[in-house]
């Protein structure tokens, strides 16, 4: 095997020479006993150009691969595949300071979309908000217990971008990690190294619970998914089990690809031992290859043990699968168009609500606007539409989605009722905004947001008690920027939000 591997990684290079691809390395594990039984560190030891440097330990950024490990972080408090997380614009306060603005990596948002998803299509930005909710010191603590032992920096050094591989990790430690998956979140290094001889058992940690590992592992293993997020021929559409998982690090400087099956975990890593970029070569298009060579040319599988708990179900009787309305992850309702059989577990499926984002509303078809209480039957007709929860509404809008109705028809307008108050959402509270002296001062401009919770056609907006404009939907207005302390509210059939400080330097 380890010839094998050595062979396919030599082949493999030829391909990329002219892509600023210098090396590669493999390292395939026994998933049962941990036992390294191949391990290749570069394409050529001789070679000058680092070939001496062992790829499989040197520490290297590896981009979207820690992924799976806060995603299973959020099953375990609680969340499922099935749980709804936005893919819209954020703006963080960085590890070291500064605004951070993560950006998908085709530079498009997804709107709100379920965490199997967002993992399976390796979203950022998604991967970043869930990395906000399970606490990035839980998150580092997880991934030491599942082998990263690189990681020995604070919490605070890494940040939200953890979860995107800002921190350097080896190889091996990927390999060992994934395999845990494998291993139902048994951990390969309960102690300092792993275990190369296979037989001889040593104590081992669980990481995460057989449950949890389940719902990980159909993420990985769906080839929809990956053909979503890669296109149709792509090199990991294995038509086989295979959970993989790929990432690429900043500037083009590493590619992965990482995955196992119920024998055998299998990590590539591909690009240059000194650290130079590669030509926009990414992990499913460079390492991902290497990993179905490395793939094909494996023993037989021979599973041998259970990884159940003990005295516990089976893990297939821990997740079920339900049916859930693809938009807003809940149980469908009466007016849900699209629904998607997601694998949970049956205490997330008792807790869902059912699907109010979509809805059936009466219209007036002589001007398709809502139909009011007194409009005569024969000018209404019923119409499905979509009300997403106002975090949505910048990105309905700006995505072209199909606005819901928010006018009543003047032939039958809404009878009086109660009305929510609104909020603004941006600018924040004790925000700064500086401006450039370089630039004129009609381009120095912000969106202010809003939460608008009821159906109405406009919003007025004030700054410093001076009404500046009114906005329909989605109730954004842009405003432009002067010096000094402000106060920006927005009001609704006379409900005016708090009051929103922020300093224009």
């Amino acid at each position: 095997l380890q010839d094998d591997v050595d062979h396919h990684v030599k082949d493999h290079l030829k391909q990329f020479q002219d892509r600023g691809v210098t090396h590669a390395s493999v390292v395939v594990l026994e998933n049962s006993t941990c036992a390294v039984l191949a391990m290749v560190g570069s394409g050529d030891y001789w070679d000058t150009q680092g070939g001496a440097v062992n790829g499989a330990l040197a520490l290297r950024q590896p981009g979207s691969t820690l992924k799976p490990f806060t995603y299973a972080l959020a099953f375990e408090q609680g969340a499922s595949p099935g749980t709804i997380v936005a893919d819209t614009p954020v703006h963080y306060t960085g590890a070291q300071g500064g605004l951070y603005s993560p950006r998908n990596y085709e530079d498009r948002f997804a709107g709100p979309v379920m965490m199997g998803d967002a993992l399976g299509m390796s979203l950022n930005v998604p991967a970043i908000r869930v990395a906000r909710m399970v606490g990035i010191p839980n998150l580092l603590s997880t991934l030491n217990q599942a082998g990263f032992r690189s990681l020995q920096r604070e919490a605070s050094h890494y940040g939200l971008g953890l979860t995107l591989g800002n921190g350097e990790v080896t190889l091996l430690e990927l390999a060992q990690s994934y395999a845990m998956f494998a291993r139902g979140g048994l951990s390969c290094v309960a102690h300092h190294h792993p275990n190369h001889h296979p037989g001889h058992a040593e104590p081992t940690t669980r990481v995460f619970s057989p449950a949890v590992v389940e719902l990980t592992d159909r993420i990985l293993k769906d080839e929809r998914l990956r053909i979503e997020a890669f296109g149709p021929n792509n090199a990991l559409i294995l038509n086989r089990p295979v959970a993989v998982k790929t990432g690429t690090s900043s500037d083009w400087r590493d590619n992965w690809a990482i995955g196992y099956t119920d024998t055998y975990t299998i990590a590539v890593w591909m690009g240059d031992t000194k650290g130079r970029p590669m030509q926009s070569l990414s992990g499913v298009s460079g390492a991902g290859p290497l990993f179905r060579r490395v793939l094909d040319s494996l023993p037989p599988e021979t599973p041998v043990w259970n990884k159940s708990e003990p005295n516990q179900p089976t893990v297939k009787a821990q997740v079920v699968t339900a049916p859930l309305c693809a938009l807003s992850g809940k149980h469908p309702g009466p007016s849900c168009g699209h629904v998607r059989h997601t694998p949970m577990r049956p205490e997330s499926i008792r807790s869902l609500e059912t699907c109010d984002w979509h809805t059936t509303v009466r219209v007036d078809t002589r001007n398709e606007l809502l139909a009011g209480p007194t409009c005569d039957e024969k000018h209404v007709r019923e119409k499905v539409v979509t009300s997403l929860p106002p975090a949505y509404t910048q990105w309905q809008a700006a995505t072209r989605h199909a606005a819901p109705p928010t006018e009543y028809s003047p032939h039958c307008p809404k009878s009086t009722g109660s009305m929510s108050r609104p909020s603004v959402t941006f600018p924040r509270n004790d925000e700064r905004f500086a401006l450039d002296p370089g630039l004129s001062a009609e381009s120095q401009r912000i969106q202010l947001s809003a939460d608008v919770t009821s159906s109405v056609k406009e919003v007025t907006w004030f700054v410093d008690g001076q009404e500046v404009g009114k906005a329909r939907w989605p109730y954004a207005l842009t405003w432009q920027l002067s010096p000094g302390p402000h106060t920006v509210e927005v009001a609704v059939s006379g409900k005016r939000s708090k009051g929103v400080s922020f300093l224009v330097l």
